[in-house]
């Protein structure tokens, strides 16, 4: 006969196995060729697709439920930024100049439909330089899922980082009207770094992503920038160097100083006074 501490301990570990099995079928277990994060998934809408990059497992999760028809259909939503991450392009490999933000994505059943449009409505918006960020699909259809093989200073999106990058950026950079709005309508493709300016931060990424044979040459208008201003912060540490350079100098003056003026009084004294002392 079974003792009852024996008896309870088989059923909490059967409940436990149980639970876990649920909670494994629930997440669609580890199925063979599952893509982990981050992954890029393809958005396809009546006219024309983008690209989604994922890093969030749980939304990953969702995003193969639907695509695998466990999950209801839900639209993408999001807010785009400027540049395309190096992996925003339609289905025929045309780079956009956007892409939506990473933490700002998610999924559902119904938007509002001020966000709604097609990818080339947020290109057109992202040339205009449109203050609202929002976009949601409602024709978007999640598709491919696949691994993040993208390289963020691939400006063009051929899978390179190289010369066509370079010329496109040196194409759009302007130092002196960097904001990407204000260049020509695709310049905001070019901004790497997602700060709606083509500046030589830019350049510094493509140069640091390069891919191609030989050295990056780097955008000509930023190798022949002079040496930058002194910023504030440096500023202030070279009047702190000079402030202590001071203090040092009238320290060695009061450790010096009064024993080489009483050396001097005592020469003058003896001058005076002759060989004889008188």
């Amino acid at each position: 006969m079974r003792s009852p501490a024996r008896s309870t301990a088989g059923r909490r570990i059967r409940c436990g196995l149980f639970a876990l099995a649920v909670l494994a079928s629930s997440l669609g277990g580890a199925k063979a060729g599952a893509v982990d994060v981050p992954a890029l998934v393809t958005v396809t809408t009546f006219d024309g697709s983008f690209v989604v990059r994922v890093s969030d497992p749980v939304l990953l999760a969702q995003i193969e439920g639907v695509v695998a028809g466990t999950l209801p259909q839900m639209g993408v939503i999001g807010d785009w930024v400027t540049g395309n991450g190096g992996y925003n392009r339609d289905a025929d490999g045309t780079p956009w100049s956007w892409h939506l933000a990473e933490s700002s994505v998610f999924l559902s059943e119904g938007a509002l439909e001020i966000c709604d449009g097609l990818p080339s409505t947020i290109e057109a918006r992202v040339n205009l330089g449109s203050s609202f960020r929002r976009y949601c699909p409602w024709s978007g259809i999640l598709g491919n899922v696949r691994a993040d093989d993208s390289l963020p200073a691939d400006i063009d999106v051929d899978g390179a980082v190289g010369p066509s990058d370079l010329a496109r950026l040196e194409q759009c950079i302007d130092l002196d009207q960097p904001v990407c709005f204000d260049l020509a309508d695709g310049c905001c493709a070019a901004d790497i770094d997602s700060d709606e300016q083509i500046d030589c931060d830019d350049d510094a990424l493509l140069v640091a992503g390069w891919t191609a044979s030989g050295s990056a040459p780097g955008a000509t208008v930023c190798a022949a920038q002079p040496i930058p201003a002194l910023t504030a912060g440096r500023w202030l540490l070279v009047a702190s160097l000079l402030s202590i350079g001071l203090v040092v100098r009238r320290s060695q003056r009061a450790s010096f100083g009064e024993p080489r003026r009483a050396e001097i009084r005592s020469r003058i004294r003896r001058r005076w006074r002759g060989p004889s002392g008188r």
